[in-house]
């Protein structure tokens, strides 16, 4: 599995996507292992999503995608064409997990997906 690293990433595309440089230590791993496990920032409000990337290569997505980073992060927008060129990739969850901080156990939910 990828080893833990930041990633600016946004949700367009029906899926949560992050960028990395293919020659990148992250980019690198997650080339020879695609295995992935995501999380938010917050320690109160708790969503990991655990999975498998996939490369992003199709236009209209690539496009899609350069428009969730602007929403996102407004000051940075790569192009559909600088994300082709970088290793845009999608997670493909196979197991989210959630739950409130303030109301653990009682709000903990488990999500299975069915992914070959």
């Amino acid at each position: 599995m990828c080893r833990p690293c930041g990633a600016r990433g946004c949700r367009r595309i029906s899926a949560w996507c992050l960028a990395s440089d293919p020659q990148s230590r992250k980019g690198r791993n997650l080339s020879a292992d695609p295995r992935i496990a995501v999380h938010l920032e917050s320690g109160d409000e708790v969503v990991i999503i655990e999975g498998r990337v996939e490369v992003i290569r199709d236009a209209e997505v690539l496009a899609r995608a350069s428009a969730g980073y602007q929403g996102k992060y407004g000051d940075y927008q790569p192009t559909a064409e600088e994300l082709g060129a970088s290793l845009l990739l999608a997670v493909v969850p196979r197991v989210v997990l959630a739950w409130l901080e303030t109301d653990y156990p009682n709000t903990a939910t488990r999500w299975l997906f069915d992914v070959q």
